[in-house]
């Protein structure tokens, strides 16, 4: 019982991951069109959905590893779990990043507008590779040889 509700948190952090970094580019780049107000508020709940993004990402790695010694540790799986280990915090890590380029991104805008455009590029970006990160380790973990 306690491996399955394990189980379901992993799945749904994972899928909350995922999620919740999906808008955080479009959100700065749509709030950097307009002016400061709407650029602050853009900018501030995009370091809101970094920061929820790295929590769902910490759930999802607590939870698969708690997975892992749940039926005996790393040695009972093959290197699909391993590399996707490694993709995790790799993702993880570059969440942290997206985070700090979210954040410097609002104290630029205080600078003016324009100023904070390129951190929208650079969040993009990231924001990119971190999902990518994750579908590829969706598709180690799905995916049976």
């Amino acid at each position: 019982m306690a491996y399955q509700l394990l189980l379901i948190v992993h799945v749904l952090g994972a899928m909350t991951w995922y999620g919740v970094g999906l808008p955080i580019a479009r959100r700065m780049r749509r709030g950097l069109v307009g002016e400061r107000p709407a650029a602050d508020e853009a900018l501030a709940e995009s370091v809101r959905a970094a920061t929820l993004s790295l929590v769902f990402g910490a759930v999802t790695l607590a939870s698969g590893l708690g997975l892992v010694f749940a039926v005996g540790g790393f040695r009972m799986f093959g290197p699909r779990i391993h590399a996707g280990l490694g993709l995790t915090v790799l993702a993880l890590l570059l969440g942290v990043v997206l985070r700090a380029v979210c954040r410097r991104a609002v104290g630029a805008v205080r600078a003016g507008v324009e100023s904070a455009r390129p951190f929208a590029r650079r969040a993009a970006m990231l924001q990119g590779i971190v999902h990518a990160l994750i579908a590829v380790t969706l598709v180690l973990m799905l995916w049976r040889s």
